[in-house]
């Protein structure tokens, strides 16, 4: 009887090790053969990637156009650098660029109206929307360059409130 009672001990936890390790070894995969199981999937997939191209190629069209440089030029530059360094490195203006990537979104969601993709109602609410993000930057950079002349903050604590280089 003193026996019995550590063998089946014993047992028991051999038993759940060989159930361990054979789910371990059916949710695994060989990555040359994906199939079922664990999915090793890209940061963005589906509509975020989709959007991430499509505001990086708006984003060098824009630039091309202000720039009169080529667009495949741009977009090996946006590759190598961040946004904010590529219009520093062609001295663009942050507000001329912003008109120029408002234009283009228009023109986009215009053809996507056309095509019948979206609503002119659901055009509508996207650019209400751009316009009411544009109207919170512009009040929050008043406020903040007021606090920072009246002494309020200093200018690192503006730093830390706007969001990104400014």
């Amino acid at each position: 009887m003193k026996k019995t009672l550590p063998i089946i001990a014993v047992s028991v936890v051999l038993l759940g090790l060989a159930f361990y390790v054979a789910a371990i070894a059916a949710t695994t995969q060989d990555p040359a053969n994906p199939g079922y199981g664990y999915h090793r999937m890209p940061a963005k997939g589906g509509p975020g990637l989709l959007m991430h191209y499509v505001r990086g190629n708006m984003a060098a069209q824009a630039l091309s156009e202000i720039t009169q440089v080529p667009v495949d030029t741009i977009r090996t530059k946006l590759k190598e650098e961040h946004l904010p360094a590529v219009l520093a490195e062609y001295n663009v203006d942050r507000k001329a660029f912003s008109e120029a990537m408002h234009a283009k979104v228009q023109d986009l969601l215009g053809k996507l109206v056309e095509s019948s993709y979206l609503t002119a109602d659901q055009r509508n609410r996207v650019l209400a929307r751009m316009d009411q993000y544009a109207q919170r930057r512009a009040l929050m950079k008043s406020l903040i360059d007021k606090a920072v002349t009246d002494g309020t903050i200093t200018p690192d604590q503006a730093q830390m409130l706007q969001k990104g280089p400014r």
